[in-house]
């Protein structure tokens, strides 16, 4: 993939389903702002409902790239599983994917954000 296109942008949601963090799998999330200055809203949503069960809003300067560790217990202290919403609430665009870890093996699956437009 090309790391200055984006896969999330101004006006769309971008989804990862299926992560996970147990004794199995964790989950490590990761953006990068491809334009310029963005803030990225990350939220958990109900493996079952689809609800919204947590949230936290990360900043990134152009160019800047960050990696949140274990992202499932940041936004929800007891979550095993869910999926992501990632939503650009200011800026114009960002590179949103996960990477689960199986801990058995330390083998690596890489998602990227699957993008929807927001109308």
């Amino acid at each position: 993939f090309a790391g200055n296109r984006p896969n999330v942008k101004t006006n769309q949601s971008g989804y990862i389903a299926g992560v996970r963090s147990n004794t199995a799998y964790v989950t490590n999330f990761g953006l990068i702002a491809t334009e310029g200055p963005v803030t990225v809203e990350v939220t958990l949503l109900n493996k079952l409902t689809g609800a919204p069960i947590g949230t936290r809003q990360f900043e990134l300067t152009a160019n800047q790239s960050i990696i949140q560790p274990d992202i499932l217990r940041v936004l929800h202290p007891s979550a095993d599983s869910g999926s992501l919403k990632i939503r650009v609430v200011e800026g114009t665009s960002v590179w949103a994917y996960a990477s689960m870890k199986d801990l058995l093996t330390s083998d690596p699956e890489y998602i990227p954000a699957t993008p929807v437009d927001d109308q």
